[in-house]
């Protein structure tokens, strides 16, 4: 679905500019006060994660973000207590796609262009990888995996060109041997300690 959304987009030349993009992109401002330097715009940008992890912190604690853990965890048993599976697939979609949209405008607003191929199928493998490496749905996990992908590659810059042979082995050694994560959520967590007591009690 993203790859057809990107090759619309990238055939849209009326609306979006085609593969030329979109420029002239003005700066964020509030006010008279204009965030068109590095400073200023790093503090938007560190407002705006603040806002989306205490966002994502109530939303997992919520009843919605109750249903996407159970939804996540076992969709059958969670059809069965009554919870309509595919509205928490929208929904959650949904959710995703606003927090896309928001780095989105923020990473034009500071460019100031934005084309398609400011967007490749890299950055899906590369978000997709930080979120296993984490833990899926925990925040601190996808906190660390962000932050561990996103200095890692620049440490081993001189092995650039083996970068996406370096994410997929790093992608399949965690889901064979941490497929919780590094930080796992707290149903994992709370699975995971129900199994030991059960192994114990065997």
């Amino acid at each position: 679905f993203a790859e057809m959304l990107r090759i619309l987009i990238n055939n849209a030349d009326a609306l979006t500019g085609g593969p030329k993009g979109i420029s002239g992109i003005d700066p964020p401002s509030f006010f008279a006060l204009r965030l068109d330097n590095s400073f200023s715009f790093y503090y938007l940008a560190l407002a705006v994660l603040a806002f989306a992890v205490y966002f994502s912190v109530r939303l997992l604690k919520s009843k919605l973000g109750r249903s996407f853990a159970c939804v996540r965890e076992d969709e059958d048993a969670a059809s069965g207590i009554g919870i309509d599976t595919r509205l928490m697939k929208i929904i959650a979609s949904a959710v995703g796609g606003a927090y896309a949209a928001a780095a989105g405008a923020l990473f034009a607003s500071y460019q100031g262009f934005v084309s398609p191929e400011s967007f490749l199928f890299t950055e899906t493998v590369t978000v997709m990888c930080m979120v296993v490496v984490g833990g899926l749905g925990s925040v601190p996990g996808t906190l660390l995996g962000a932050l561990l992908l996103t200095f890692l590659p620049e440490l081993l810059r001189r092995f650039s060109d083996f970068r996406m042979l370096i994410y997929g082995l790093a992608f399949v050694l965690f889901m064979i041997f941490r497929p919780q994560g590094l930080v796992p959520s707290e149903a994992v967590r709370r699975e995971c300690a129900r199994g030991v007591v059960l192994l114990k009690q065997e």
